[in-house]
């Protein structure tokens, strides 16, 4: 049997639910990436903070906060107008929306500073090997340009690689001074 492919109806669109299915989605993400890059163990319930100046959008998310909830495993959303973030929290910014959460009670700081220090030892070393070898003479008169190109790439991603995680160590020294 074949029949032809559904025309567009633009009755069906509406651009404001798009735009309301986006928002939540948004906060959803953020929520889940602030439990991610704070390694929060995904069965611990969070508590999250929505600040949101616009009413509107500020009811939507308030409407949606058991979805909210359900997707992000958080025991508690609390949505409000205006106010400053807390220090001791993790946050992040979404359509001008500011998301926190408390870290109190779900980050062993010192134990996840020494972990992301002993990953940076451990990259520190690769990157010294790539260094050795980008500095021989031998290495570099022998070795296909492609070998090196590799090399090259391969010393540029761990030194980003560095970074991040010195990045990662100066962020949990804060939030460990703060909280």
């Amino acid at each position: 049997m074949l029949t032809s492919f559904p025309a567009r109806n633009l009755t069906w669109e509406s651009l404001e639910t798009e735009d309301n299915a986006n928002l939540v989605m948004g906060i959803i993400g953020a929520i889940r990436n602030i439990r991610s890059e704070m390694m929060i163990h995904p069965a611990a319930e969070i508590e999250a903070h929505v600040i949101c100046a616009d009413a509107g959008k500020g009811a939507l998310i308030s409407s949606l906060s058991r979805t909210i909830l359900a997707m992000t495993r958080s025991k508690t959303l609390i949505v409000e107008r205006e106010g400053i973030r807390p220090k001791g929290t993790a946050s992040h910014i979404y359509q001008e929306i500011e998301i926190f959460v408390p870290l109190a009670g779900l980050v062993d700081f010192a134990g996840e500073i020494a972990k992301l220090t002993k990953e940076q030892g451990k990259v520190e070393e690769q990157r010294n090997k790539t260094n050795a070898k980008l500095h021989n003479e031998n290495f570099l008169a022998n070795a296909p340009a492609d070998v090196i190109a590799k090399e090259q790439e391969k010393d540029r991603m761990l030194t980003a690689k560095l970074d991040k995680l010195a990045e990662g160590i100066r962020r949990l020294q804060e939030l460990a001074e703060a909280g």
